[in-house]
């Protein structure tokens, strides 16, 4: 286990989510809100886009969570001894 090498791990791959949020989150809004924005009559179009955006916003945030519990639990954790046998 090497901690240096898991943190820059770690940094690339949050830079990686990072961008990409930056990247697909306004497409992903402009869509939503042309779709909440038709006008079909239907009132809860407009609570279903918001709840659209929360989930996208939701999902990018524990995409970024994960990995940072994976190192944390990774550095602190003990490999097992394996030069003495429990017999």
């Amino acid at each position: 286990m090497n901690p240096i090498r898991d943190g820059v791990i770690l940094a690339v791959y949050e830079l990686i989510i990072i961008i990409i949020y930056i990247v697909i989150s306004s497409p992903f809004v402009s869509m939503v809100n042309a779709i909440a924005g038709a006008d079909v009559g239907m009132a809860q179009l407009q609570t279903s886009a918001n709840t659209a955006k929360v989930v996208f916003a939701m999902a990018c945030a524990i995409a970024g969570l994960i990995p940072l519990v994976w190192f944390i639990f990774r550095v602190f954790s003990r490999e097992p001894d394996w030069g003495y046998r429990y017999y």
